[in-house]
């Protein structure tokens, strides 16, 4: 549990520092008086794909719960820097095709540039080929399978080799 926690949080590490590379909220001054100190906030989607049903299930939700968290205070403190991070939860359900529809939603509809995920290692190979065409960077704190090393420059694992 404790290395889930870590990984959850290592993650949300990762993806905030990726999403600082992007437009950064201004300071008008062009605001009324009484509206000086308000800053317009820019908001960063990053995608989670992993297993919020199925046999996994208790892996994915907590994952979900840690990332809401640790969300909610790094969301306090940065909007007064004129940005927050938004998280737009998949169920990959640890299987490839239920991944594969959970990526193209993301990133055609959400259109989102990070993916937290896959949570399994089929949601890892099952996106692994996609994240390159559409730009995607996607960083996985729990797949295993040493087999995903390779099948994407724009795939990160966090796992031990053998």
């Amino acid at each position: 549990m404790l290395k889930a926690k870590s990984l959850a949080a290592f993650s949300l590490l990762i993806a905030l520092s990726l999403s600082g590379c992007g437009e950064t909220g201004t300071v008008s001054t062009n605001l009324q008086p009484s509206q000086k100190d308000q800053i317009e906030v820019k908001s960063y989607k990053i995608g989670f794909i992993g297993p919020l049903t199925g046999n996994a299930a208790s892996y994915g939700v907590e994952m979900q719960r840690i990332l809401d968290y640790r969300l909610a205070e790094i969301n306090k403190e940065n909007q007064k820097n004129g940005y927050q991070i938004e998280l737009d939860y998949e169920d990959g359900k640890c299987d490839e095709e239920v991944a594969t529809s959970a990526f193209e939603k993301l990133t055609n509809i959400d259109n989102v540039k990070f993916i937290i995920g896959g949570f399994c290692s089929s949601e890892s190979f099952a996106i692994a080929p996609m994240l390159q065409d559409k730009g995607v960077i996607a960083i996985s704190a729990a797949s295993s399978n040493p087999d995903i090393e390779g099948k994407s420059s724009n795939l990160f694992f966090f796992s031990y080799k053998y």
